[in-house]
């Protein structure tokens, strides 16, 4: 059980750092854009009445890779404490 717990916190933590990184990340480029409108100007385009910030994506994908995540980190925490008892044995 408390590998399970484990796992799932890592799982948790690896998610909130790539949102978060994905978040910063995303705050600087738009911060620090600087259109260049004197090269545009001659090439004028038919532009979109409407902006949208963001992605829309299944509920499913979060679920399961915060799944496949915990499962990994479960595989992982497991093989190193076998390793970590298999050192002390010796």
């Amino acid at each position: 059980m408390k590998i399970i717990l484990q796992a799932i916190i890592g799982s948790l933590l690896i998610h909130l750092i790539y949102i978060v990184y994905t978040v910063i990340g995303g705050y600087i480029k738009t911060k620090y854009y600087t259109p260049d409108i004197s090269s545009t100007w001659d090439n004028v385009e038919v532009l979109q009445n409407e902006v949208a910030f963001g992605m829309v994506g299944s509920p499913f994908f979060y679920v399961f890779s915060f799944l496949r995540v915990a499962v990994i980190c479960a595989i992982l925490i497991f093989s190193y404490e076998k390793l970590i008892k298999k050192k002390v044995s010796f």
